[in-house]
């Protein structure tokens, strides 16, 4: 009996012990298997991170390429442009360097929105709006032609003074006309200029329109 009872304890402590190993085994096997986990999952994080830091980075690059291959196939064909196309490469070429100037001054940081806002219409909303006034003058002779205000001009005949809106009007058309295709010339080179900074290609009308709301925020 003595001996049937030690033989059981020992059975028992033996097996007890054997439990006790294989839960210590499992939990260090779940840990080890929770930790893998971990170490993937942050594994994937920054291998995610790093591709899109690359991505970005080879769409940067790509439209900085793009631009930078536009700007040096553009030194090399001016010299052979001549009339118009010279003139437009001309102009263009001005306009894409006050592009430049306004990014720089942008990304410098030395200048909180306001005063930035300030200094661009200095440097170009007041060309603007002078243009816009002698605009407005064109318009006065004309008004007061169509309202029948009879303007006295001391020394002037009434035959000078018949001639007056004829005069007024081959000044002011032209000029009306050179000024809106010059604000459209404007237009269509800051979208273009946009277009190969982003590395955009060619696009279709709708694709055009909602580019060109972005970037001048009009939505």
């Amino acid at each position: 009996m003595n001996c049937g009872h030690m033989l059981d304890g020992t059975y028992r402590i033996v097996m007890n012990r054997l439990l006790s190993k294989t839960d210590l085994e499992f939990g260090l096997e779940q840990n080890n298997m929770n930790e893998d986990i971990s170490r993937n999952y942050e594994s994937n994080e920054l291998m995610n991170e790093s591709d899109d830091t690359s991505i970005y980075r080879r769409l940067k690059r790509s439209s900085s390429n793009h631009m930078y291959s536009y700007r040096k196939n553009f030194k090399n064909t001016y010299t052979k442009k001549k009339g118009l196309e010279r003139l437009d490469c001309y102009c263009e070429k001005k306009i894409f360097n006050n592009i430049d100037k306004i990014y720089k001054l942008a990304e410098s940081g030395k200048y909180n929105k306001k005063t930035f806002k300030n200094i661009i219409i200095k440097k170009y909303g007041y060309k603007i709006i002078l243009s816009s006034l002698f605009l407005l003058l064109g318009l006065i002779v004309p008004i007061l032609s169509k309202a029948g205000v009879d303007v006295k001009c001391p020394g002037v005949s009434n035959d000078l003074k018949d001639i007056i809106p004829f005069i007024n009007s081959a000044f002011f058309i032209p000029y009306l006309t050179i000024f809106i295709l010059t604000l459209l010339y404007i237009f269509i080179k800051v979208v273009k200029y946009e277009k190969l900074k982003s590395g955009k290609g060619k696009m279709n009308r709708k694709e055009y329109i909602c580019f060109c709301k972005d970037i001048f925020n009009m939505n």
